[in-house]
């Protein structure tokens, strides 16, 4: 039997097989008693170890740890394999292999047990018991950096950021030195140059590379000859010209003045706090065109705005009655547009639309 430990573990219990040696089956042996006559172990540390004696104590199948304890696991079910608990010295560090014998007792076959001692611990699903590595989940708080797109230079991106922040003599506690801020860097070298501009300078530069940016660009430099004047003034786009503006979202505060003309484009989406407009659609759901088409749903169908009010019309101007059967004309007067049926002839309380 062969069994992998973590070295310097406590606590540790291993199940044996001890095998009936009158058998010629390969039977185990039951009955064994701690304190059964002869009943003996010992156990060898490394290659260099001597022979030292666990003695055995009582235990139960399932109580608690205890040095030497040794108990049968069930006379039926599991004859022949016993509960031995280790003492903490057998497993301690400072061996890799641990030989351990239980023998003496009669019909009972000799039983070798090795265990090899392990500095990692197969039973931690994180680390596997190593300290060097983050005792956390890889890309968790803690754990280990992860390139969740693949190809992640670790190396390459501690050297981008040593090329930034250049050693001043300042331990950088997560903030840019003092003496860079304000600072520029050589794009040549990525080295940082230390703090000589004033506000002023710093603000005409900004405005000049803006200005360099837009001139590179054809759309920029259209929309630059566009937009003549710009002023920050609370806020206020002052522009002459053609000008097109796309606007998302919300629109805030007052608006003053005028809009001289305003051509295609314009839409409306909803309908609050807003007097003076139209709202249509298109087709045949317009319900406030000069004139409307004739038509008639047929019965049980959905019909349009325009269908009901002919449908409302027919029924209640031009219609004749014969019997338990009323006829709606169209406009003409003449041809049918739908039909229904009374339920009685003479004393009619209801009817029913049949075409």
């Amino acid at each position: 039997m062969k069994k992998i430990l973590k070295a310097g573990l406590t606590d540790q219990t291993i199940d044996v097989f001890i095998q009936d040696s009158s058998s010629t089956t390969g039977q185990g042996l039951a009955g064994l008693l701690y304190n059964s006559a002869s009943l003996s172990c010992h156990y060898r540390r490394g290659a260099t170890g001597t022979a030292t004696a666990l003695t055995l104590a009582t235990q139960t199948v399932g109580g608690a740890h205890s040095d030497g304890g040794f108990v049968e696991i069930h006379a039926t079910n599991m004859k022949g394999m016993y509960r031995l608990d280790l003492s903490d010295a057998i497993v301690a560090a400072g061996a890799t292999t641990v030989t351990l014998m239980l023998y003496g007792s009669a019909n009972m076959a000799p039983v070798t047990i090795e265990l090899q001692l392990v500095a990692i611990d197969l039973d931690d699903t994180v680390r596997l018991g190593l300290t060097a590595l983050p005792n956390a989940a890889a890309d968790a708080a803690g754990g280990l950096i992860i390139s969740d797109a693949g190809g992640l230079d670790a190396d390459a991106q501690r050297s981008d950021v040593a090329a930034i922040l250049v050693d001043t003599g300042t331990t950088l506690d997560g903030r840019i030195p003092a003496a860079l801020v304000g600072g520029r860097m050589d794009s040549s070298t990525g080295a940082m140059a230390a703090n000589t501009l004033t506000a002023s300078a710093l603000a005409t530069d900004a405005v000049a590379e803006i200005q360099s940016g837009l001139a590179t660009s054809a759309a920029l430099a259209t929309a630059q000859t566009d937009l003549d004047t710009i002023t920050g003034a609370d806020g206020v786009i002052i522009a002459t010209g053609t000008q097109t503006f796309n606007m998302t979202g919300n629109v805030t505060g007052n608006l003053s003045g005028s809009v001289g003309s305003v051509t295609a484009g314009v839409t409306v989406t909803t309908n609050n706090d807003k007097t003076g407009y139209r709202l249509s659609a298109t087709g045949t759901d317009d319900i406030l065109r000069s004139s409307l088409t004739e038509g008639y749903a047929a019965d049980g169908a959905t019909f349009t705005l325009e269908q009901g009010m002919y449908m409302l019309w027919s029924a209640l101007q031009e219609f004749s009655i014969a019997s338990t059967t009323i006829t709606g004309k169209k406009l003409d007067g003449v041809t049918t547009s739908m039909t229904w049926t009374l339920d009685s002839s003479t004393s009619p309380t209801s009817r029913t639309r049949a075409t």
